[in-house]
């Protein structure tokens, strides 16, 4: 069975990534178009290609997490999701579950 504190630390891993993505898009989409309204163009270029491109970087990361119950894609693959996903697509294994499941056990 897996250890229940590396499961902790593997779906808090995958919370933190999630909330990056969230706070680099969240802040490239607010920030940007102030400093354009602000007069500042150049900056407000580059503020949006870098936000454009951590935004993409730090997708990919959470897209990555691993399931710390059965060791797939936690998220089920790369497509994008509309929602967040608060369980594994395979296992069920819950985001805040404060313990892992065995692979393989059926879902609660």
């Amino acid at each position: 069975m897996t250890d229940v504190n590396d499961v902790r630390f593997n779906l808090a891993q995958i919370r933190r990534r999630a909330w990056a993505f969230w706070l680099v898009t969240g802040g490239a989409i607010i920030l940007a178009p102030t400093l354009y309204l602000l007069g500042q163009f150049a900056i407000a270029k580059v503020v949006a290609l870098g936000g454009t491109i951590l935004s993409i970087a730090t997708w990919l990361s959470a897209m990555m997490g691993l399931c710390p119950a059965c060791r797939a894609s936690f998220h089920a693959g790369y497509a994008p999701r509309i929602w967040p996903r608060f369980e594994c697509a395979h296992c069920g294994q819950g985001m805040n579950a404060p313990a892992g499941r065995e692979p393989g056990s059926p879902k609660a």
